[in-house]
């Protein structure tokens, strides 16, 4: 997930054990979270991990906060008519996947090496986002119908 508002990139800590990766760092931080009137002040673990497309070889070493967990809101991903879409006319998206939990958090610290410059607008509320591991699709929070797409 690409996040402009977080200053730091973020990875889980199951991540972390999972491919083994080493703290390289560790940085204190104050860490305020929606919702919360308070914020938390703690040391975390840096790792640094590669990112990378698998079909382009594209690839970018990024240094991310070790984190237990990154958000507990759901994340709404997009929908099989919405992949669907994309697909149609020829938008090959970076993930697949319909897990709606957030593995990896980028920051403002990594966007701007990730993101790419062509974007593509699928309907009024549907952005298709180039970055290097494909494209992203960014939807307004409001239900996606198809008025808005075929209209």
């Amino acid at each position: 997930m690409l996040d402009g508002g977080a200053n730091e990139s973020f990875i889980l800590r199951k991540v972390v054990e999972l491919l083994d990766l080493k703290v390289i760092d560790k940085e204190a931080l104050v860490i305020y979270t929606f919702g919360s009137e308070a914020a938390e002040k703690r040391t975390y673990d840096i790792v640094e991990v590669t990112l990378q497309n698998v079909q382009t070889n594209k690839h970018i070493k990024i240094h991310a906060v070790v984190i237990d967990s990154i958000t507990s809101a759901r994340i709404r991903i997009p929908s099989k008519f919405i992949r669907n879409i994309a697909l149609e006319r020829g938008i090959e998206l970076a993930d697949n996947s319909t897990s709606e939990r957030i593995h990896v958090l980028i920051g403002s610290d990594y966007i701007s090496e990730i993101l790419g410059e062509r974007n593509i607008r699928i309907s009024k509320r549907l952005i298709a986002v180039d970055n290097i591991f494909r494209y992203l699709i960014q939807e307004n929070e409001d239900e996606v119908n198809c008025k808005d797409i075929f209209g």
